[in-house]
């Protein structure tokens, strides 16, 4: 259809209320919807996609319906629809669109633009792809234990209605066989199943695992994807010809004809909260997206996180504990080696983990090395006068790369072949403490040809991470060095042996999770040994074994965790006792910067129950030569909290501030 300009009273096709894509605000409050009125000459639905013209330019936009008589002007000319998609949003997704921008105080227009792909939008208005079939695979019946089976039962019982299942597995119970058992009656029901993760290098080894049980190649969703396969399985999902898709967060907002099932597998994870805004937490958002779909929502974890698991305890949530590992495998025996007092190679490698590396070699199993820092030196410091080498544009140390010989930026990706002391000029920069290529460097000289690296640097793409995992489970390489990535979700049947290194620096961390991640850590990283009969083994090197949180984890007590953790929750206001906003402010000068971030905090300062911690400067506090600062916003109530983010929003609007940005962050995970 093509694009003109019609007056309301001398057309009489109807004027449908709609909302374009994009980063506009209204004028009235910086985080309400700009609808606009456009006529359409065939009938449009409420969620409906459609291309409209906005200042010159052709968007996509969602049409919430019909404008009522009296909210028609009859001296405003209407513009008409440029054109309309085959994609129309339920009421259930609609609904959880709407709510989402609500609940995280952004405007609807934002919300759409940042969840649903333009580009693919776009494309499908004009040539919506051929449908093709998921290639057959060999099928694996499933085999469910006592426990498995009636913990699937259970949550098949629950088929018609909403309900939250949390379904609390030791690493290695079995959690994806009771999933997809469950996933087999869906399907049969005729129904769709999202089936989420918090990042894609789960997804290889999942979908196979997930095709070999349902006899077809499961599909995928996520943004290492060819832009053809993301225009095909968002299109097919939308239409009903493929029945479940296993993708990453955005996977959850993809248009379905016919939902049955919500899985959110390891909801623990920090992954799914979104950093830009509407930062909103995809585990949430999938348990409100449940209840207004009328489905079932299963979230599931080796180590539940503290809200979910509260939330269980109080019953808004049906707690299913798995706690022995399936067929054959048993737990894990767990070592603590204390790094004060173990002789190490290189302060790395202690003689304890090398002798069990060296008899592991023998016997033609394998192990995973883990450590949370990529790169090969994190610190360098000059030999002259003793300064850090910090990025000239941020406020962090840089990181060494041997293997490309420069020296980056994890914040910025700025990245220097030379370095110069910033405060002398002198050249004689010496590196210290150790990244993964490092440790793989040092391991690869004590057992050569058997060590392989897996981080972000090393698995740029989907292809080369596929090709990764491959080698391991092929038993190419006895020995993986990697970083988070290793940590969760993959199964190996050979590897027998788990070494943790330098993990003690996430306690220094500015956040209140900070434990809570840590004993995530030790326990997910330690469920990928001896997974299948082989008996396994996990030593955690720290210079601070006597700190409770690694005596629990190593112990697998989540219980005495959890209650541990809820006591200093409680104390010190933290949530689930509280609800959390934090505000940052950034700008390329710092008072300017930091005198608007005091006229925002202060007004809220006298707000009845509300506290107010800060402003200060954040722990980074210059990122890409913008200067940051934040204060922390905590209430009782729901509705206390959004409606003192309003007031932020809208006193930042009213000082009309330039170069500067504002950031409301609610619900956060990021303290940096």
């Amino acid at each position: 259809m093509a694009c003109s300009a019609v007056t309301s009273t001398g057309n009489s096709d109807p004027i449908y209320n709609i909302v374009p894509f994009g980063p506009m605000l209204s004028t009235a409050k910086p985080y309400s919807t700009y609808a606009v009125g456009y006529t359409s000459d065939e009938p449009l639905t409420r969620g409906q996609i459609v291309l409209v013209p906005v200042r010159n330019r052709i968007r996509p936009a969602m049409v919430l319906g019909e404008t009522s008589p009296e909210d028609v002007k009859p001296d405003v000319s209407y513009k008409s629809i440029h054109q309309q998609t085959p994609i129309t949003l339920n009421a259930p997704m609609v609904g959880l669109l709407e709510s989402l921008s609500t609940y995280y105080s952004v405007s609807l227009n934002l919300t759409l633009w940042r969840l649903l792909p333009t580009s693919i939008l776009t494309k499908l208005a004009d040539t919506p792809p051929e449908y093709v079939a998921e290639k057959v695979v060999a099928v694996e019946p499933i085999s469910l234990t006592p426990a498995q089976s009636v913990i699937s039962q259970s949550i098949k019982g629950d088929m018609d209605s909403f309900s939250t299942h949390l379904l609390h597995g030791i690493t290695g119970s079995g959690k994806t066989e009771v999933m997809v058992d469950v996933i087999h009656d869906v399907l049969a029901l005729g129904k769709q199943v999202l089936y989420i993760v918090p990042e894609i290098s789960l997804t290889p080894q999942l979908i196979s695992r997930v095709s070999s049980r349902l006899g077809y190649k499961v599909s995928s969703y996520h943004s290492k994807l060819s832009a053809s396969k993301r225009l095909h399985h968002f299109h097919h999902f939308h239409t009903g010809n493929i029945s479940i898709i296993l993708g990453a967060r955005s996977a959850l907002f993809l248009p379905v004809k016919n939902l049955g099932l919500i899985i959110v597998d390891e909801e623990h994870e920090h992954n799914y909260k979104q950093d830009n805004a509407p930062h909103y937490h995809l585990r949430d958002m999938a348990v409100l997206y449940g209840k207004l779909a009328c489905v079932p929502v299963i979230l599931a974890s080796a180590t539940p996180s503290i809200e979910s698991y509260h939330n269980a305890t109080l019953k808004k949530y049906q707690l299913h504990p798995l706690l022995e590992r399936a067929n054959t495998a048993s737990v894990p025996e767990m070592h603590i080696v204390n790094m004060r007092e173990a002789d190490s190679i290189d302060g790395i490698i202690s003689l304890e983990l090398y002798d069990e590396i060296h008899q592991l070699i023998k016997r033609g199993e394998q192990c995973i090395l883990f450590l949370n820092r990529r790169g090969y030196s994190p610190h360098l410091v000059c030999r002259t006068c003793g300064t850090m080498a910090n990025c000239l544009n941020c406020s962090v140390p840089l990181t060494f790369y041997k293997s490309r010989k420069v020296f980056q930026c994890h914040y910025c990706n700025s990245t220097t072949p030379k370095l110069k002391c910033q405060t002398c000029g002198s050249n004689d920069i010496y590196d210290y403490g150790a990244g993964t290529e490092k440790v793989a460097e040092i391991v690869a000289d004590l057992f050569p040809g058997k060590v392989m690296q897996m981080d972000t640097s090393t698995t740029s793409t989907h292809t080369k991470l596929k090709r990764a995992i491959k080698v391991f489970e092929a038993g190419e390489k006895q020995i993986l060095v990697g970083t988070q990535m290793v940590a969760k979700g993959l199964h190996f049947p050979n590897v027998t042996l788990v070494g943790i290194l330098h993990f003690d620096n996430m306690f220094s961390m500015p956040d209140f999770r900070a434990n809570e991640r840590a004993f995530q850590m030790i326990v997910q990283v330690s469920g990928r040994a001896g997974r299948e009969g082989l008996k396994g083994k996990v030593m955690v090197q720290t210079f601070m074994p006597e700190t409770p949180v690694i005596q629990l984890a190593t112990a697998m007590d989540y219980n005495g965790f959890y209650q541990l953790e809820l006591e200093h929750r409680k104390a010190f206001n933290y949530p689930p006792f509280s609800k959390i906003c934090r505000v940052t402010v950034s700008g390329y000068h710092p008072d300017e910067t930091m005198n608007v971030i005091q006229q925002l905090a202060n007004p809220i300062y006298t707000i009845a129950g509300v506290t107010v911690k800060g402003p200060a400067e954040c722990p980074v506090h210059k990122i890409e030569n913008t200067y940051r600062y934040n204060f922390m916003i905590v209430a009782p109530t729901h509705t206390l909290l959004l409606s003192t983010m309003h007031q932020v929003q809208e006193l930042f609007k009213a000082l009309r501030t330039k170069n500067i940005t504002l950031k409301v962050d609610r619900d956060p995970y990021s303290f940096l």
